[in-house]
């Protein structure tokens, strides 16, 4: 154990240099406004931490979120209704 600490190998190590490889092709790609990946982003957490509940959404919430979808589809002028008519075949 004291040796791994000395010099570093096996799966910690190797998943290590997956996540470097993944980093650099993650902050290739990314938007200039992006946040910057590190390595730690992309390696496996095994024991370290406890998982979280998963997050339940409300029947208020999803109702928001559905209306709020409706609206951005919803046409603007009376013009674009018509040809919305047309597409729906109205």
């Amino acid at each position: 154990m004291a040796y791994d600490r000395l010099e570093p190998f096996g799966e910690e190590r190797a998943d290590l240099r997956a996540g470097v490889v993944a980093s650099v092709i993650a902050n290739v790609n990314r938007g200039k406004k992006g946040k910057a990946y590190s390595p730690q982003d992309f390696t496996l957490k095994f024991g370290e931490q406890e998982a979280e509940e998963p997050y339940k959404q409300s029947t208020e919430e999803m109702k928001k979120i559905m209306m709020g979808m409706a609206e951005a589809t919803k046409p603007k002028k009376k013009k674009d209704l018509k040809s919305f008519k047309k597409k729906e075949g109205k």
